[in-house]
């Protein structure tokens, strides 16, 4: 049996090409997006069943390349997971070359091919703490904060400081300590770690499942808004003028139907739990039209919005 009907066997949910990895043909250089767009075709091909005589001949490909072709989708790469899509992908590495000499230093510079690699199979704690730090960012909601790279760039430097790491050895022999490095390897986890949460929950929560009804889910963001602006206050028959340089847009939408329940803004990039608490009282009351103090404004007629819509008379 041949390696991609093994793989296949050990993981039959990988028969249906929607469970592969997607790979936005986009994004790939003009050079290789025929090839590629070939490529998946023999796998959905393959993968539905069809004979490997008929695939080849209906591409012009031998069914032995067919077979390589297969086989590379299911070897498995330095990570220890399938590239499925990213095989398909003509000329694309998908082991990452070892590093054969040892890491460049002061008096012995090496060039840095390879070396952060390396460096990883020296300190294996930089990878534990990589870990660890994209486990703890999976386990937030749905629509967590992006994954802070200079947070976890102190800490693999401290990495290096608590294993006594030699100051003329790399990473210190590079301008920001191998900086780039770490970003593209962080980058490349975390992505096999959300195609994996993907792949699973499909697996869980078929996509048969029935669609969100209005009402069903309401999510609540927030946006700083950075302006010149000026507010100013009536205090004992007496204007003061407060500078704005920074307010924070609440807004409550329905994931349904999109449809924005309710907003507030707060004059401050902080907003409070009294601002939230503004805001659930708005998405319950019935919106009022505000008077309008500009004659240049006016509120558009007959349609239903929750918020106003104002534009400009001519």
């Amino acid at each position: 049996m041949s390696r991609w009907r093994h793989a296949l066997a050990l993981a039959p949910h990988y028969y249906d090409y929607n469970n592969w990895p997607l790979v936005e043909v986009d994004a790939l250089p003009v050079s290789v997006r025929s090839t590629f767009l070939r490529n998946q075709q023999v796998a959905c091909c393959v993968l539905n069943g069809d004979a490997l005589n008929h695939v080849a001949e209906r591409v012009a490909l031998s069914p032995g390349r067919i077979t390589q072709l297969l086989n590379r989708c299911f070897t498995e790469d330095h990570d220890g997971q399938w590239p499925l899509t990213k095989a398909l992908i003509p000329h694309q590495h998908l082991k990452a070359n070892e590093r054969l000499i040892a890491l460049p230093s002061v008096l012995k510079p090496s060039g840095e091919k390879g070396a952060f690699q390396a460096l990883l199979s020296e300190l294996p704690s930089i990878e534990v703490m990589i870990d660890e730090a994209i486990a703890a960012h999976l386990k937030k909601a749905r629509y967590a904060p992006t994954l802070l790279l200079h947070s976890i760039f102190g800490m693999y430097k401290q990495c290096l400081v608590d294993a006594h790491w030699p100051h003329d050895r790399y990473p210190y022999t590079t301008n920001k300590y191998g900086y780039e490095s770490l970003r593209r390897h962080i980058h490349k986890k975390l992505a096999n770690a959300l195609q994996a949460r993907e792949r699973t929950a499909r697996m869980k929560f078929p996509a048969s499942q029935p669609p969100l009804q209005v009402m069903d889910r309401v999510e609540i963001d927030e946006q700083v808004i950075d302006f010149q602006g000026r507010l100013t206050l009536c205090l004992n028959d007496e204007l003061i003028p407060l500078r704005l340089a920074r307010a924070t847009l609440l807004i409550a939408v329905d994931v349904a139907s999109s449809c924005y329940l309710g907003y507030h803004l707060s004059l401050t990039d902080h907003p409070s739990a009294l601002d939230l608490q503004t805001l659930l009282d708005n998405c319950l009351q019935s919106w009022q039209p505000m008077t309008l103090t500009s004659p240049l404004f006016t509120y558009d007629t007959g349609v239903p919005v929750m918020l106003p819509l104002m534009r400009k008379q001519r």
